[in-house]
């Protein structure tokens, strides 16, 4: 999100030709290739109210950073049947909102804003890491209270890892300092204590992400389940938050670390059954479109007359933004939007 500044492009042996013309589009997945919207398995009882049931598959959600879920909630919200792994690659430390002085001017506690637990100290820091990723547990359990099939009820962390590399050079880049440790192998894992879902963070570079150590975490991820104490059941898909390079008539946003995700999903052979990356309405990949429930909108984003931060997003996420960030309801001029546009590739 803005206050994120790319450093260095791609460089991984995925992709290089899509990289090179900016589309990601060889074999065009059809409407008939569209999943069957089974994963919205919101359980009816026979008096028509909702119940809940026991996750019996696995999706990965799989941010850039730790705010950008929303750019695929349209296919999380309402997913009793689905445990879901919040699968984040990076820990967003580069975000210029970290800087003590930017963060003073930023946050707005007077209008409902969370202040970052805790302070950051700059961009880069550690305390930088965990701000973002608090932030990110407490949206998720703001909107488990709005729907219960989101997790949000967290154990304590845990660090798990290292594990190997496998060949790929997996490191950060603070500012021109390359970090090449066993932290970047290792993950951190906070686990829903009523069995929805869970947060697996990775730390391989706010800035510097490239699709090979996206690829990496995403393989890891699926390889280590019981090792991650995760249920070891069928993984069903993997949703990659969203990318546009410019190439399609909608918000721009050319990050370099969506596009190390959108190119990892794209290229990626995970043994599962599809992997989806948002885009843009005219992109001519997109087979499948989702729109986001108004009160799940509502939850996230609501601002009320006066600035008043009602929604989980506005609240917990508005010390990243001078003002606060805004949600498109009709289009696609927002990063954030509500009418959700989808590629989906099945190559197993």
């Amino acid at each position: 999100m803005p206050g994120k500044f790319p450093r260095r492009g791609i460089v991984s042996g995925l992709c290089l030709g899509l990289m090179a013309t900016g589309a990601l589009a060889t074999a065009v997945p059809t409407q008939a290739d569209a999943p069957d919207g089974s994963f919205r398995g919101v359980v009816t009882s026979m008096d028509g109210s909702s119940e809940s049931a026991s996750p019996s598959k696995t999706s990965l959600v799989v941010t850039p950073h730790p705010d950008d879920e929303f750019e695929m909630w349209s296919l999380i919200e309402g997913s009793t049947d689905n445990y879901k792994v919040f699968l984040v690659t990076t820990r967003g430390e580069q975000t210029g909102a970290c800087r003590p002085e930017t963060t003073a001017d930023w946050l707005q506690e007077e209008l409902g804003e969370v202040p970052p637990t805790p302070t950051p100290q700059g961009r880069w820091t550690t305390s930088c890491s965990d701000a973002r990723m608090n932030s990110m547990l407490g949206f998720l359990t703001a909107m488990s209270e709005h729907d219960p099939s989101v997790p949000g009820d967290w154990s304590e962390s845990r660090d798990i890892g290292p594990f190997p590399a496998e060949g790929v050079d997996v490191c950060r880049d603070d500012n021109g300092t390359q970090v090449c440790t066993a932290a970047q192998r290792t993950a951190r894992v906070w686990l829903d204590q009523q069995g929805r879902g869970a947060v697996v963070s990775w730390d391989l570079g706010d800035g510097d992400l490239t699709a090979a150590e996206a690829d990496w975490a995403i393989r890891t991820t699926l390889a280590e389940r019981d090792a991650l104490g995760l249920p070891v059941q069928d993984v069903h898909n993997a949703l990659g938050g969203f990318s546009n390079t410019g190439q399609y008539d909608c918000h721009v946003y050319a990050h370099n670390d969506h596009r190390a995700v959108h190119v990892a999903l794209w290229s990626g052979s995970y043994g599962i059954r599809y992997h989806a990356g948002a885009t843009c309405a005219d992109d001519p990949s997109m087979s499948r479109e989702e729109t986001v429930t108004a009160a799940s909108a509502d939850a996230a984003f609501e601002v009320g007359a006066g600035g008043e931060r009602i929604g989980a997003f506005a609240r917990h996420y508005g010390w990243l933004h001078l003002s606060y960030y805004r949600l498109d309801r009709s289009g696609q001029d927002q990063v954030f939007h509500t009418h959700q546009k989808f590629w989906i590739r099945r190559n197993g």
